[in-house]
């Protein structure tokens, strides 16, 4: 009888015993993205450096290159207008960050196992990093890519007006963007960073909305000769 109660008490601690979870396994093959140094050097050309904030009609308080949020301690904080000048080292810094901590997680989970080129990635990621996590998943271009990276839909949605307005207004800066970016896409030929490896970092201020300084009109780039040909 002394036996059966011991074995019985066993039974019942069992029964109750805690169930841990055994940690999942990745799934095979699974495919992890990440973007280049062709990527960065890509986005500080497009983006161009301001050392102060600024804010555009539209947009929201932007510094260094494009950065519109600090990370800090995995959290999101909001550019503003009062923040300290920054060096162009440090707005890298703040780039990489909000890839490393924003975009990246976020494409990969949507991208689940598609497989797809480095100078495509490169590309997409520039689209988001430009329009925001939201704004560029919810496109078809973002659609129609993941589907099939050389589905033939996709240059005519790279340069859609669509993805190239700001304010509800088609933005000439934008489109010649996306051109530039369809370009990456579509050349894994391209190189960026031997491009600006000779060229020294600059501080551009940009021009205030209400002063309304007029710009010089830049020379066009290899993507605009590229681009030409297509």
């Amino acid at each position: 009888m002394k036996q059966l109660l011991t074995e019985w008490h066993k039974h019942i601690l069992n029964e109750v015993k805690p169930q841990v979870k055994t940690p999942q396994t990745p799934t095979p093959g699974r495919v992890s993205y990440n973007y280049s140094p062709n990527l960065i050097a890509f986005l500080k050309e497009h983006e161009g450096f301001s050392e102060k904030p600024y804010q555009k009609k539209g947009d929201r308080p932007t510094i260094g290159y494009g950065t519109t949020f600090y990370i800090k301690n995995g959290k999101k904080i909001p550019v503003t207008l009062k923040d300290k000048p920054i060096t162009p080292q440090q707005a890298e810094q703040l780039m990489i960050d909000f890839l490393n901590n924003v975009v990246m997680p976020s494409l990969n989970n949507y991208l689940k196992n598609k497989p797809m080129e480095q100078n495509q990635i490169d590309a997409l990621v520039s689209v988001m990093y430009n329009m925001g996590n939201k704004g560029f998943l919810n496109t078809e271009l973002f659609t129609v890519a993941s589907a099939n990276p050389k589905d033939p839909r996709i240059r005519d949605l790279f340069l859609s007006d669509k993805i190239a307005t700001i304010g509800g207004k088609v933005s000439t800066g934008l489109k010649n963007r996306r051109r530039a970016e369809y370009s990456l896409y579509s050349s894994p030929e391209l190189d960026y960073v031997s491009q600006r490896s000779n060229v020294p970092e600059e501080t551009p201020k940009p021009a205030s909305v209400a002063q309304k300084v007029a710009q010089p009109q830049p020379k066009p780039s290899i993507f605009d000769r590229i681009f030409s040909k297509l």
